[in-house]
């Protein structure tokens, strides 16, 4: 399914990636196909996913969380893994998650970006729109950075820990 858009859940998303780019789908969570690597929203679906990045219906989750989610997010599309992120329904807060990751790839409008190129009512509430906006997403993308840097241009070996002002990078 990579490297091509397929209609999964409510829809899928082309992010930058790499040389070129990634697809990431979501809907709701109860729809995630066999196989793909998980990333779970809703705080109210019990269940198994690979990644928790859960809050309650129309809210938005904890910054470290989200950031946390994010990186490891990218990191499993640079690996080659299908990945479907998914609350409830699919709108809200999956809106929210593929905005914040947008917005930390370097997207200028990620609202915008995601109710154009995923679902139309993504990101449904003014406190998910701000927080999409005012999210310190500085150091997540530092990170995204790297660690496409590590992959598609340089082995990791010659890469050092990365400091910044004289701390390493944290979430």
């Amino acid at each position: 399914m990579r490297g091509r858009k397929q209609k999964i859940g409510n829809g899928s998303l082309m992010l930058p990636g790499g040389w070129g780019s990634v697809w990431i789908h979501g809907g709701p969570f109860k729809e995630c196909p066999t196989g793909f690597f998980s990333v779970k929203l809703a705080r109210e679906i019990n269940g198994y996913e690979d990644l928790d990045v859960t809050c309650e219906d129309f809210k938005v989750p904890i910054g470290s969380v989200m950031r946390y989610g994010v990186v490891e997010t990218y990191r499993q599309l640079l690996n080659g893994r299908d990945v479907y992120a998914g609350c409830m329904a699919g709108r809200g807060r999956t809106g929210v998650f593929f905005a914040v990751l947008a917005r930390t790839l370097g997207i200028e409008n990620p609202v915008l970006f995601v109710r154009e190129n995923y679902f139309p009512h993504a990101v449904e509430t003014m406190e998910q729109d701000s927080y999409v906006y005012d999210l310190d997403v500085s150091k997540a993308a530092l990170a995204c950075e790297v660690m496409r840097l590590q992959k598609y241009q340089r082995p990791f070996s010659t890469i050092k820990p990365l400091k910044i002002a004289g701390e390493l990078v944290t979430f």
